[in-house]
């Protein structure tokens, strides 16, 4: 073997006893493993489809052996055990682990000249998220309280801005609407050249850009926050569009929807109610809420005060006619800005990696609650409503 080869197959091993010696957990070692099933798994299939492998290539017989099912089964048994193994916790850490193992299969098969390598890409689903919400300035909720969470769960973030906002941890300061043919061209820009596994929107301040969304994204899993009103409790809909912007969801987004996640007074507003209190009016809200037809919708119980102790949030499956409740020790903390846009991007991003919706609800409270213990006590920001920290190095315990 060439040294440029043999220096790779001694990286590669290198890198799993690493792993192996930080003893950092079965979910990190399987998932630097999956890559080399995967990406074997991948050739085997070509390989079956027709594809040809070089005379000359000095693996040829080796490889040709992928071409047997077990090997394809092998890599899909080794990804349900990942999903089987993982915990919250480990979400960023074991994407480190894959994408790291996946670039060192990709380096050694690339110093064959490129006949097999990293064309192996096209075969391989990325999960992407296309996030459709408002920019906030300081970083706490909205766009980039989404591409943090996502970034965090490995899965990939594409954008569509509906609006810049001056806001920092005081309030909102001001909303500006982004106008409908640079909203619309940024949704084109994106789905002609990614694809997209599952839409999230967020602050959508307007019902053109409703309907802009409904007809472009419309066909693809949409995961959606109806985000009316700011953590702070400053409006982000100006009064003059909430009308048509409620009717325009129910009539055209609604109906195309995976799931909806309002909070309690979102469902309040959406529903017409004046107070949503306990879980079986959550229950019932979230059946009126199902009757405009997504398939799912999760009533958040953050913002309900009769239990201090303890947060439910209400799951209905509309299909099922069933409920899903869970239940989670409430934290004492003034880091709670931008957790409706988290859970939101965290629900979609799992559906991106292939959950069900329930299980994708579960993990992606999981994690944000984990979130939410990290950022109690972090110093940002002067007003009461804190950003959350995404982040999971250690470095961020300093500051607590």
């Amino acid at each position: 073997m060439p040294l440029v080869r043999r220096l790779l197959a001694v990286n590669m091993s290198t890198s799993l006893l690493t792993i192996g010696r930080a003893d950092l957990g079965p979910s990190v070692m399987v998932a630097a493993v999956i890559p080399c099933a995967r990406l074997y798994a991948w050739i085997g299939r070509e390989l079956t489809a027709g594809r040809e492998v070089p005379e000359d290539h000095p693996f040829r017989r080796w490889l040709v052996s992928y071409a047997d099912k077990p090997i394809n089964d092998s890599a899909k048994t080794l990804e349900a055990l990942l999903d089987k193994q993982i915990q919250p916790g480990e979400y960023e850490e074991v994407a480190q682990a894959y994408r790291r193992a996946m670039e060192l299969e990709y380096d050694f098969f690339d110093s064959f000249g490129g006949c097999l390598g990293r064309s192996a890409d096209a075969a391989i689903t990325v999960p992407t998220v296309l996030v459709v919400s408002g920019s906030d300035s300081g970083g706490g909720a909205g766009h980039q309280a989404d591409l943090k969470a996502l970034e965090a769960l490995g899965v990939y973030s594409t954008s569509a801005l509906t609006s810049i906002t001056a806001q920092n941890t005081k309030g909102v300061q001001r909303v500006q609407v982004v106008d409908d043919e640079i909203f619309a061209g940024q949704i084109d820009s994106v789905i002609s050249d990614f694809k997209v596994s599952v839409v999230k929107l967020g602050l959508v301040p307007c019902a053109s850009q409703l309907e802009v969304i409904a007809k472009k994204v419309g066909h693809l899993p949409m995961v959606v926050d109806p985000v009316l009103v700011a953590t702070s409790g400053d409006d982000l809909v100006a009064q003059k569009n909430a009308e048509d912007v409620l009717a325009t969801y129910k009539e055209h987004i609604f109906p195309r929807a995976t799931i909806i996640t309002p909070n309690l007074p979102e469902a309040q507003r959406l529903l017409g109610r004046k107070e949503i209190t306990g879980v079986y009016e959550a229950r019932a809200a979230a059946q009126a809420l199902a009757q405009y037809g997504s398939k799912f919708v999760l009533v958040k119980g953050g913002h309900d005060e009769s239990d201090p102790d303890t947060c439910r949030d209400v799951l209905y499956d509309r299909e099922k006619d069933h409920f899903y409740e869970f239940t989670n020790k409430r934290i004492a903390t003034t880091n709670t800005h931008g957790t409706g846009c988290t859970l939101a991007s965290a629900i979609s991003g799992f559906m991106a990696r292939g959950y069900s919706v329930p299980q994708a609800v579960e993990n992606a409270i999981g994690y944000l609650h984990q979130v939410i213990v990290r950022s109690c006590g972090v110093p940002l920001g002067q007003g009461t409503n804190r950003p959350l920290v995404h982040s999971s190095n250690s470095i961020w315990a300093n500051y607590c």
